[in-house]
C-alpha cells in the first residue's frame, strides 16, 4: 500500500498535464467558435475542425491517463491495484478541478455574456415561460457549468481509472521474448 502523500505528490504533476492539455482544446474551440460564426462554408470546416479536436483531445488524454497509471504501477513496486486506482482517480479530479476552474474563470470574467447571449439566441424559438425560466436561470449557469464540468470529467477519469488500473500488461516491456518474470507479475495483478 502506498503512502497517500505520495499518490497526490504525483497525481497533481500528471494532472497538470491533462488539465493544460483539455484547457488548451478549450481554448483552440473558443477560437473556431469565431470562424464557425462566419457562416457557410466557413462554419462548415469550423465543424468540422472542432469535432477533430475533440476526437484528438480525448483520445490524447485517455492515452495519457493509461500511460500515467502503467508508469505508476512499474515506478512503485508495492503499488496494489487500489493504488493505482485511487491515482488515476485523483489526477483525473485534479485535472477536472483546474478545467473547471478555468472554464468558471471564463465565463466569470473573459466572456460574462456568454450565457445570455444564448439565451436571447433563443427569443423566437422558445415560448415566453421557457424563454423567462431560462433567464432567471442566468445567474447560477457559471456555478452549474462548474459543477457539472467537475462531476463529468472526475467520473469520465474514474471510470477510465477503474479500467486501466485491473490491467496487468507491462506495456513498457522491452520487446524481450524470454519474460517469465514479468508474466509472475501479471498474474499477481
Amino acid at each position: 500500500m502506498i503512502e497517500r502523500k505520495t499518490i497526490w505528490e504525483e497525481a497533481s504533476r500528471k494532472g497538470l498535464i491533462l488539465g493544460i492539455i483539455t484547457i488548451t482544446y478549450l481554448i483552440l474551440g473558443l477560437f473556431l467558435d469565431k470562424l464557425i460564426a462566419g457562416g457557410g462554408a466557413r462554419a462548415v470546416i469550423g465543424n468540422v475542425l472542432t469535432t477533430v479536436l475533440w476526437i484528438v483531445k480525448t483520445t490524447v488524454c485517455i492515452y495519457l491517463l493509461y500511460k500515467f497509471i502503467a508508469r505508476f504501477r512499474l515506478d512503485n513496486a508495492e503499488a496494489e491495484r487500489s493504488d493505482c486506482y485511487r491515482f488515476g482517480s485523483t489526477l483525473s479530479f485534479l485535472s477536472a478541478l483546474l478545467y473547471s476552474a478555468f472554464y468558471l474563470a471564463y465565463v466569470l470574467f473573459i466572456n460574462p455574456t456568454i450565457f445570455s447571449d444564448a439565451v436571447s439566441m433563443m427569443d423566437g424559438m422558445l415560448p415566453a415561460e421557457a424563454l423567462e425560466s431560462a433567464q432567471n436561470m442566468l445567474p447560477s449557469m457559471p456555478a452549474i457549468g462548474f459543477f457539472s464540468n467537475l462531476i463529468y470529467c472526475w467520473l469520465f477519469g474514474v471510470i477510465l481509472s477503474l479500467i486501466f488500473s485491473r490491467t496487468g500488461e507491462d506495456i513498457f516491456r522491452d520487446g524481450n521474448t524470454d519474460n517469465s518474470e514479468g508474466q509472475k507479475e501479471e498474474e499477481e495483478w
